[in-house]
């Protein structure tokens, strides 16, 4: 996308930094604000885990609005591993369908800021009419096959973790701006219940508590960061076994129970 459908990745920056609550104002152009909290990056992404808390997209009564974790209640802390309080089925066999539509509510967010950034623009600019509306239509969220053989020679794509990234602007020009799937800023300040995890095995801490935004594999600092170079190579380290672990996911023969293969 970022090569070659040059104004569908910059519709795709800029309404993924919408919803993230990240208005550029020298770009020239009219952002919206993101209206509706329930779209919000935020938001979407508690959803999947912390901080755990009633999604303001749920339409139950008030009175119902009450979240049932208990961190000292077995029913979510066991069986091993945990349904760990967020809303995402994790460890169980349901985690696949129930990230389908929740991948789909994060894509129909972005692509709605994209769609009136893209008419806004179009707007302002009547020379360049025809141009955005189109891409933005079909504008989908893109995806990077992790388990793809590349991955193990290549590592994590530049786009993924580098701060800043080029887009296309109105007229030709382009212009520097943050990159939002790089990380994210998070916006009034850091959750509550976000709290440091220590590591025995590594002997390492994730600073929850003391990160003001999100970062790949961060040193055990508390002043935060992203080692890239560690990144990488632990990615490449597993590639490999991630190729073929999914290959054996769609490889089981015929009657063959995959509980006991």
């Amino acid at each position: 996308m970022q090569k070659n459908y040059p104004y569908q990745f910059s519709l795709f920056i800029l309404g993924y930094s919408a919803i993230q609550g990240v208005r550029n104002t020298s770009l020239g152009i009219a952002l919206p604000d993101n209206g509706l909290p329930a779209a919000s990056f935020f938001e979407i992404a508690a959803i999947h885990g912390k901080p755990y808390r009633e999604y303001v997209g749920d339409k139950k009564s008030p009175k119902e609005r009450v979240a049932d974790y208990d961190e000292n209640n077995p029913k979510d802390t066991l069986p091993t591993p945990s349904r760990f309080g967020g809303y995402c089925n994790h460890g169980s066999v349901t985690f696949p369908t129930w990230h389908r539509p929740y991948m789909l509510l994060i894509e129909q967010a972005m692509g709605n800021a994209a769609d009136r950034i893209a008419a806004n623009i179009e707007k302002q600019y009547p020379a360049e009419i025809g141009k955005w509306v189109p891409e933005a239509q079909k504008l989908r969220f893109p995806f990077w096959d992790w388990a793809d053989p590349a991955t193990n020679p290549q590592g994590l794509p530049a786009v993924l973790y580098e701060d800043t990234v080029v887009i296309t602007l109105p007229g030709g020009k382009s212009a520097t701006v943050q990159n939002p799937i790089s990380y994210y800023t998070f916006q009034g300040g850091i959750p509550s219940d976000f709290t440091d995890i220590y590591n025995a095995p590594t002997n390492t801490t994730a600073y929850f508590s003391k990160w003001t935004r999100t970062y790949r594999h961060a040193p055990s600092t508390p002043q935060g960061g992203t080692d890239i170079a560690a990144a990488q190579t632990a990615i490449e380290s597993q590639a490999s076994h991630l190729s073929s672990g999914i290959g054996l996911l769609f490889a089981f023969p015929d009657g063959m129970d995959p509980a006991i293969a």
